[in-house]
């Protein structure tokens, strides 16, 4: 039998009125507190740009230099923009270099669908 919490009219011994518990997880049984424990996952992340050039060592060609790609920074996070936030914070410096446009995939099989671009002057 359902006893009614006097004090508390829209509370159903445990439950809400709502008739959900006041907890989060598989039956509620993970109390708020427990939530803020369990680990966030996180991924590492590649940070690319197609800006610059590399110089062949000891080359007699005309074209001394080969268009490719940078390698910026390797990162992690939960999400790319926390991952990017996070390569700022780490290496603050590149903001200042002539590199603009910079993207990053996640590294995992599936990376091609993971691309997300920044702006490092925006």
């Amino acid at each position: 039998m359902l006893s009614i919490d006097s004090a508390h009219p829209q509370k159903v011994d445990g439950m809400h009125r709502n008739r959900w518990t006041a907890y989060s997880g598989f039956g509620g049984r993970l109390a708020p507190e427990s939530v803020v424990a369990i680990d966030r996952i996180t991924h590492d992340y590649i940070f690319l740009t197609q800006e610059g050039y590399t110089f062949q060592p000891d080359s007699d060609s005309e074209l001394p230099d080969t268009e490719n790609l940078q390698v910026i920074g390797f990162s992690s996070g939960t999400t790319a923009d926390e991952a990017y936030n996070d390569l700022l914070s780490a290496y603050p410096y590149l903001k200042e270099t002539t590199f603009n446009e910079i993207y990053c995939y996640r590294l995992s099989k599936e990376y091609e669908k993971t691309r997300k671009d920044y702006n490092l002057k925006a």
